[in-house]
């Protein structure tokens, strides 16, 4: 019922709500099974590529008190793979960029030895988000160019965020 209320929350009321989601996560979010957790943590991911305020912060809050260990933990599924990035991500900031960007780029190098680069879409995607982040670029490439290039792979959040920021791949992709 959070997930779908959050998925309909107008930026005003999301506002007036932000604090109390914060509130919520860090003092009730281990009530939740993992699916829940996980289902916050996507739709608080979409807030965040819709440009609502504040929820950098809470998917960072979120993804960091989302247990590793479950019965049917595997550590390279796709889902774990995911959260890992998320996990880098949205904990990066300007004194830990190097570090975290060498985190996703381990990662790549797995998911391309093993043969899974369908999930370098999740790879583009974050690595686009740490650069936003952290207002840097990477062999002079932007976040743009690293989102662009996840939504040209076919990720989810890759689309919502450059449509909620009305960036068009071919004008951005010359630029």
């Amino acid at each position: 019922s959070l997930c779908d209320l959050l998925s309909n929350i107008t930026s005003k009321l999301w506002n007036d709500f932000s604090e109390k989601l914060y509130t919520f996560v860090e003092t009730q979010f281990l009530l939740l099974n993992r699916s829940q957790m996980l289902r916050l943590a996507h739709t608080v991911e979409i807030m965040y590529a819709k440009g609502y305020t504040d929820t950098f912060d809470i998917a960072n809050l979120i993804y960091q008190r989302i247990p590793q260990s479950d019965e049917e933990f595997n550590p390279d599924s796709d889902d774990n793979i995911r959260i890992r990035l998320a996990k880098i991500a949205y904990s990066v900031c300007k004194y830990n960029y190097n570090e975290k960007f060498r985190a996703i780029a381990a990662i790549k190098g797995h998911l391309k030895s093993s043969g899974r680069k369908y999930l370098m879409g999740a790879v583009n995607y974050y690595k686009g988000l740490c650069l936003k982040a952290t207002g840097t670029t990477f062999d002079f490439k932007d976040d743009i160019y690293y989102i662009i290039k996840s939504r040209s792979r076919g990720f989810e959040l890759a689309h919502i965020y450059l449509d909620y920021r009305s960036i068009n791949f071919e004008t951005s992709k010359t630029s």
